[in-house]
């Protein structure tokens, strides 16, 4: 899909908004239980470690708590931190 995002192939593009609108969903849900102080967003498991467009994705549209992403730690690879 990153590849086809890359071309700017309009279906890949709508999926990923998708995809990463429903992890914003989820997270919401969360974060209404929990109260707006979110200290850190851990990204794991396959895609959430590998995919830095999808993490940028996932904070920019999280509009009800004030994060702030590390540009540079979301592009390190991991073991590299």
């Amino acid at each position: 899909i990153l590849g086809e995002i890359a071309k700017g192939n309009k279906d890949a593009i709508f999926t990923m908004d998708l995809y990463t609108q429903k992890i914003v969903d989820y997270l919401v849900n969360y974060i209404n239980k929990i109260g707006p102080k979110v200290d850190a967003l851990i990204f794991t498991a396959g895609v959430g470690e590998n995919s830095t467009l999808m993490r940028a994705e996932v904070l920019n549209k999280l509009n009800v708590v004030d994060v702030n992403i590390d540009k540079t730690a979301n592009e390190a690879k991991i073991g590299e931190f």
